[in-house]
């Protein structure tokens, strides 16, 4: 057993799932890939991973914000990424769109799942809201042994990207 586990998770969100909106819009699908596109339920540490995700938009909307967001194990949203850094509104066509979410950062070893949001970005009232959905590992064990995470105590949920100065003083 290699430690990471692919699978032929199909991703299908169950309609029950969409627990409040509008309904000009659905997610429809949800799974959490690699970077080589494989589909997995089990990452190594440090290794970046997509939520690849499909959005049936069922009329034109205008001004709205979507959302994906990383749950940890208790059910805390933990994280939020946007298409665009400065939350501005985007307006979606009738159509299907498939949503690729590249998360660079590293997240410690744990549970997690992903939230998926699409709301009016002046009112906030939900068009379609997943709570949690497509389940992930973290495995405290890195690719190639190099990256291992040392403790059996996670300290946090992932490892935010920093710059750091320490430097000796005289006082």
């Amino acid at each position: 057993r290699s430690g990471i586990a692919e699978t032929d998770f199909t991703g299908e969100i169950p309609k029950r799932l969409s627990l409040s909106g509008t309904g000009e819009a659905r997610f429809t699908h949800c799974i959490a890939e690699d970077m080589h596109g494989k589909i997995k339920t089990e990452f190594f540490f440090g290794e970046n991973l997509s939520a690849s995700i499909k959005l049936d938009v069922k009329e034109d909307i205008n001004h709205v914000l979507l959302s994906v967001y990383l749950v940890n194990m208790y059910g805390e949203r933990i994280a939020m990424a946007t298409p665009n850094t400065n939350y501005t509104a985007i307006s979606l066509e009738k159509g299907m769109y498939a949503i690729k979410v590249l998360f660079e950062d590293t997240f410690m070893p744990g549970d997690y799942s992903f939230a998926m949001s699409l709301s009016f970005y002046h009112t906030g009232s939900d068009i379609d809201f997943i709570e949690s959905f497509c389940n992930f590992k973290i495995l405290r064990d890195s690719e190639k042994k190099d990256l291992n995470y040392p403790w059996l105590t996670v300290h946090g949920f992932f490892r935010p990207k920093t710059s750091w100065s320490i430097q000796k003083t005289s006082q």
